[in-house]
């Protein structure tokens, strides 16, 4: 059996649905999964709640050249969550460093173990996150295809935005 990972925020409860079939079965399924989208859903909108007139602009690393960005999943989540990503309006988890240079973000997220890369990283010198020391690591795999911790990691960098 194959499921293919959610590639939209409107793609996690059909993928959650189907995950539960395998296990459940359909009976209980819809219950588990309406349950646990619906607790999802609540965490985010809280978090929107929280989040606004939040003005920090962020970006997220997920591995070394690809970034969240408006089309995917995590950059679907930060904007129901009411985060201001820099690269919204890009696509493919692409934008140049130059262009992430001259965004200015606040904030940047990052994979465990990246910050020290993207600190030393020159282009990124005159980034108020990097004057600021505002280089988090965070779990991108739980945040980039939904998976145990999606809301946890969205409450951290919600946290880590606030500061």
């Amino acid at each position: 059996i194959v499921l293919a990972t959610p590639e939209k925020y409107s793609d996690i409860a059909p993928y959650y649905t189907e995950l539960a079939k395998l296990f459940l079965g359909k009976k209980k399924s819809t219950e588990t999964a309406e349950t646990y989208i619906g607790e999802m859903n609540r965490n985010i909108a809280d978090l929107k709640t929280r989040n606004t007139g939040l003005s920090k602009k962020a970006v997220v690393f997920i591995e070394d050249g690809f970034v969240v960005t408006g089309d995917t999943l995590a950059g679907q989540a930060m904007e129901q969550a009411g985060m201001v990503n820099i690269a919204a309006e890009e696509t493919g988890y692409m934008m140049s460093a130059v262009a992430i240079a001259e965004a200015n973000p606040d904030v940047i997220f990052c994979a465990a173990g990246s910050s020290e890369a993207i600190l030393k990283n020159e282009t990124y010198a005159a980034v108020t996150a990097i004057k600021n020391g505002a280089v988090y690591e965070i779990d991108t795999a739980a945040l980039a295809f939904a998976g145990e911790g999606f809301c946890a990691v969205l409450q951290d960098m919600s946290n880590y935005l606030k500061q």
